[in-house]
């Protein structure tokens, strides 16, 4: 199968538009209560939000997630393949975490509207999460492979590294170190013959290596160091960072 440049910008700016309606239903939730609403209760109300908002959102992600999947399966031959929609994705005592951290913000002046900023933005990436890891969790259930493909001309490093790869993921182990917040990298299911119009695993290779190298030259400038020593330095945090993303998934 291949997926065009169309097929995934559709994909893209459906999720961004789902994200959308997350971030703007927690938004309106909060602001419902009126200007006089106390902490406690704006806070209260942002977590109740966020969590309808994974139930609602979250779901329409994982059907997003479910139509491409079926339709590579479709294409690639793939024999009688199941696709589970989770309720088990978002930690939500994490949410709760997240947004006690965010409600600091209310006692400063004006702090309301950086609470908002920081609540509907964590709607937004639980939608995001809940499409990626729906596919993640079904390409293993059914044998596929997936690639992790950015959705913009500027990725971070971190997601140029994981792109470089290809269709090589296999299990929510390899997913799981790919994961940072407010990442919006599409997660594609392939079979044997799958194909992205415009994805360019070496390309993106190549990337990577000038950005780790670039990263290096400036650690080594100003530490008076040299470029390798630093250079190995940051592979090694790479390794470190896959190992904590490991073990945070088995917990």
């Amino acid at each position: 199968m291949r997926i065009s440049v169309g097929d995934l910008r559709y994909y893209r700016d459906s999720m961004q538009s789902i994200g959308q309606l997350a971030s703007e239903h927690v938004r309106e939730s909060v602001q419902s209560l009126g200007d006089g609403a106390g902490v406690t209760a704006m806070r209260e109300a942002a977590i109740a939000a966020i969590t309808e908002s994974v139930g609602i959102h979250g779901e329409m992600a994982q059907a997003l997630a479910a139509r491409l999947f079926d339709e590579v399966c479709a294409a690639e031959g793939v024999g009688s393949p199941t696709f589970e929609l989770y309720d088990d994705i978002i930690d939500y005592g994490m949410l709760e975490e997240k947004v006690r951290w965010a409600a600091q913000y209310l006692a400063d002046r004006d702090g309301g509207e950086r609470f908002m900023d920081e609540c509907s933005v964590l709607a937004e990436m639980y939608a995001w999460r809940c499409n990626r890891d729906s596919t993640i969790r079904n390409c293993e259930r059914n044998g596929l492979r997936y690639a992790r493909v950015p959705t913009n001309s500027n990725p971070c490093e971190w997601c140029v590294m994981l792109a470089s790869r290809g269709f090589v993921y296999s299990s929510a182990d390899n997913a799981e170190a790919g994961s940072h917040e407010h990442c919006k990298c599409v997660v594609v299911p392939g079979g044997p013959s799958t194909t992205i119009e415009g994805y360019d695993p070496d390309g993106y290779y190549d990337m990577w290596g000038g950005m780790v190298n670039a990263r290096a030259y400036e650690r080594a400038k100003r530490n008076g160091t040299s470029m390798e020593v630093e250079r190995a330095g940051i592979m090694r945090r790479y390794g470190e960072a896959a190992k904590r993303a490991k073990a945070r998934h088995k917990r």
